[in-house]
């Protein structure tokens, strides 16, 4: 893996004794996408750690087996309808 010190372009100017810098990097990557990426992955990961550790343990806990697979048969068709209206358009 790369190292990770981020790398930061030549002040373009200057304001009292900070220098101001445009578009600071971190492994070739702009900060602003960089920061969006990262709060991409956490929501994504905290939604999965959602579902995991409270939302299947419940559904498990409280509907039978019968009724768990209704429940999946109903998202996979609004799921697959979903992804049918984004390819769309």
């Amino acid at each position: 893996m790369s190292d990770c010190r981020a790398w930061s372009p030549t002040p373009v100017r200057t304001t009292g004794a900070t220098p101001v810098r445009r578009f600071p990097t971190l492994r070739g990557v702009a900060w602003g996408k960089k920061a969006k990426i990262e709060q991409q992955r956490i929501a994504v990961r905290t939604h999965i750690n959602q579902e995991e550790n409270d939302i299947f343990p419940k559904l498990r806990d409280n509907f039978s087996d019968e009724q768990q697979k209704q429940i999946a048969t109903e998202f996979k068709t609004a799921k697959s309808k979903l992804q049918d209206q984004m390819t769309a358009s």
